[in-house]
């Protein structure tokens, strides 16, 4: 039998996923020599690769890598991780529509289970008492959405078509006709102090680390609740605690954390005002996501400006 001469598209995910994404790629980029492992790798041949997580220094060691994609939409997986990435090589984020439409139903679900008080409900059911209580509408709740890129911009826009009051947040100036929006450190605190929810999907970066600590959290208007799907390293994670166990916040929506697996002695797995999720709120598609490769592969072939492409300056 012939040696397999194809270029190889590397793809790295965790063991359950990766089977999915070598089946997605194989199906739809045929000119490729799929490979999920490190184990007997032509290093040589690898031109491409699709990757989450990837061990420091081992896409350096790939010589004739021509594009690197992330599996996620967060890159800081490689960007904060591996210092030996080889700069020449694009790094491009993963857009997928549904992954989008997956964050979306998140940030939704947590919303309007914030504003129809879901987990008070829960424990009146579990204790069999039957207690009404107030519910407010949407047009009556203000929610800051914290990142305003590929997944922020839908999100605050279904927020919107839902009947909240909605304010988008962006370190820079950012103009959207259809939403109210604000940028800046000043407006950030400004912001907060009147939302009701705040729903953090920023990316982790040097300057967002731990961006919600215990002077963010007092700023937020008091018995106010917070969603983090963006990173868990945006989060003090015991500054939060202190604060909703103070009563200054009511309840946090938690689907990424700062050590994941989160670990089974940590607080947050017993806290009565926190929902945890297991970082699922928006996970790539791989029949869409390897449509996302084929379109930055195309751009490549074609010389064109690569759509998505990391700003390595930014961090994103």
């Amino acid at each position: 039998m012939a040696a397999d001469t194809r270029p190889v598209l590397y793809i790295r995910d965790s063991a359950s996923l990766a089977p999915l994404w070598r089946d997605a790629a194989q199906n739809g980029l045929p000119q490729f020599d799929v490979q999920i492992g490190r184990s007997n790798l032509d290093l040589d041949r690898v031109t491409a690769a699709l990757v989450w997580k990837p061990a420091p220094g081992f896409l350096a060691s790939l010589p004739n890598l021509k594009l690197v994609v992330s599996v996620g939409a967060g890159v800081d997986h490689i960007v904060m991780s591996d210092p030996d990435f080889p700069r020449h090589v694009p790094l491009v984020r993963m857009v997928d529509p549904g992954l989008t439409q997956g964050m979306i139903d998140f940030v939704v679900w947590a919303c309007l289970s914030i504003l129809r008080k879901a987990k008070f409900f829960a424990n009146e059911q579990l204790a069999k008492r039957w207690e009404a209580k107030p519910i407010e509408t949407s047009p009556n709740k203000t929610i800051a959405v914290l990142g305003l890129g590929q997944i922020g911009l839908p999100v605050a826009r279904m927020l919107k078509k839902l009947g909240f009051q909605v304010i988008g947040w962006s370190r820079r100036y950012k103009k959207v006709e259809d939403l109210h929006l604000v940028h800046g450190s000043d407006e950030l605190k400004a912001l907060v102090g009147r939302a009701d929810m705040v729903v953090n999907l920023l990316p982790s970066t040097r300057d967002t680390y731990q961006i919600m600590g215990t002077e963010f959290f007092s700023s937020m208007k008091k018995g106010a609740a917070i969603i983090n799907a963006g990173r868990g390293a945006t989060v003090d994670e015991n500054a939060l605690l202190e604060a909703l166990s103070s009563g200054q916040l009511s309840e946090a929506y938690l689907d990424v954390f700062q050590v994941e697996p989160l670990p089974s002695e940590h607080a947050f797995w017993i806290h009565p005002k926190i929902t945890i999720t297991p970082h699922i709120a928006a996970i790539t598609h791989p029949k869409s996501g390897i449509r996302a490769l084929k379109r930055a592969l195309a751009e490549i072939e074609a010389n064109k400006p690569l759509s998505n492409l990391v700003d390595w300056n930014a961090g994103y």
